[in-house]
């Protein structure tokens, strides 16, 4: 049967419908009415779960490599500030630090995905 078919048309029966769309955001449609390529969310939970586990991991996650190599530098000069003890101050702080900025630095790309394609 051609593309587009909803019933038979031997029949009438109707014919197998599309699933319901998967939670999160629509895909962005051109004017010619064909769907845009799809655009990859960053989710701020796994961003921040990354982080909690590895230091600097939800930057990576997130596509800031560089940043997310700066922050693995830091925790690991941190972690070596505990043998003179300020780093029992300085490697929680730091650890808080970058959970917190993976989760906004990825609510901040899903909204400039979402302002950039039309969402």
């Amino acid at each position: 049967m051609p593309a587009g078919t909803r019933f038979c048309n031997a029949c009438g029966t109707p014919l197998a419908q599309e699933a319901p769309a998967a939670s999160g955001p629509p895909p962005a449609v051109s004017g010619g009415g064909t769907a845009s390529p799809p655009v990859f969310y960053k989710n701020p939970g796994v961003a921040t779960l990354l982080s909690f586990f590895f230091m600097g991991a939800g930057q990576i996650y997130n596509g800031q490599i560089g940043k997310g190599v700066a922050y693995i530098v830091l925790y690991s000069i941190s972690l070596l500030l505990m043998f003179v003890l300020i780093g029992f101050i300085t490697t929680p702080i730091l650890w808080i630090i970058g959970m917190v900025d993976a989760n906004s630095s990825a609510n901040h790309i899903n909204q400039e995905l979402a302002r950039r394609h039309g969402g």
